[in-house]
């Protein structure tokens, strides 16, 4: 009973959180003001509302069988609309010090000077090479780098919808999944400008996740026996591993943990199956190795 309850708390948490960011404007803001308890009387509401539904023994089969009954022909792009309206912030919000983490390298080879060796990252590299292609079309500054992260969020979001309405094959999950993790993408304060507080807050610090993870479903899609996309997976693993070092040691982590799984399932003696999964870890060494190699002989 109680994971039902808490789906459906977090449920209507999230129409809670839409009704207030779209009819207050208060909610654009950067923080909100000291012995602010709104965030606690959601969390409160939303709990209680999902404790009387769980009491009248509410059917989330039949109001699941509902939902997929709307036309999701025209709604899929309302609720893209949506999405937009819900992460995109008027006011360009930003915080000096972490942005500066990111635009400074990013000027600095703007001016010439050469990655790890003049300059430094704190976080990785490859995104900073990413924000180096965008600044080179745009001014650099702190307004262009939080609309960078505004629309990266926005892709991020509508990335994860596109794909699970593939893999649940349901319109309706997907968009109640999408719609969580807008909730909990802004969880920390009622507001919805903090997320754009530090850069490492936002989806741009975890694209590698939704390159993998659309991967893998296209893993999923293959016939029996085909390894061609499995190494485009870990490839996309070992990028991500550059992009972030942090998020990519996580990502090149679970990964791996996926394929083990997979491996030591799969048909066949033991230490076939494990020769497999080795292969793969040697790959993905490799992958790391063979292009940081290459980088530090351009360099």
């Amino acid at each position: 009973l109680w994971p039902l309850v808490l789906l459906a708390s977090a449920l209507l948490f999230v129409v809670f959180k839409m009704v207030l960011h779209l009819v207050s404007l208060e909610l654009w803001q950067q923080v909100p003001p000291r012995g602010s308890f709104a965030i606690q009387g959601l969390l409160v509401m939303s709990l209680v509302g999902a404790l009387w539904l769980a009491w009248r023994r509410f059917d989330g089969a039949w109001f699941s069988a509902r939902l997929e009954r709307l036309p999701w022909r025209y709604l899929r792009w309302l609720f893209v609309a949506l999405i937009v309206i819900l992460i995109f912030s008027p006011n360009f919000p930003f915080d000096h010090d972490h942005y500066n983490d990111h635009l400074g390298p990013a000027n600095d080879l703007l001016h010439g000077k050469r990655f790890l060796q003049d300059t430094h990252s704190t976080y990785g590299f490859l995104n900073t090479y990413f924000l180096v292609a965008v600044f080179k079309l745009v001014p650099i500054s702190y307004q262009a780098l939080s609309l960078i992260l505004m629309v990266v969020s926005v892709a991020w979001h509508l990335g994860w919808y596109a794909l699970l309405r593939r893999w649940f094959a349901s319109e309706a999950l997907a968009a109640l999944a999408v719609l969580a993790m807008v909730v909990f993408f802004n969880i920390p304060l009622k507001n919805f400008d903090f997320a754009y507080g530090p850069p490492s807050h936002t989806p741009f610090h975890q694209l590698g996740v939704i390159v993998v993870a659309w991967l893998f479903w296209r893993v999923s899609r293959e016939p029996m026996g085909s390894r061609r996309g499995e190494w485009w997976v870990l490839a996309a693993a070992a990028i991500g591993f550059f992009w972030f070092v942090d998020t990519g040691l996580y990502l090149l982590t679970a990964t791996l943990a996926v394929f083990f799984f997979r491996d030591l399932t799969a048909a066949g003696s033991w230490p076939r199956r494990l020769a497999t999964f080795l292969r793969r870890v040697l790959a993905v060494g490799g992958m790391i190795g063979a292009w940081g190699v290459a980088y530090s002989l351009v360099q």
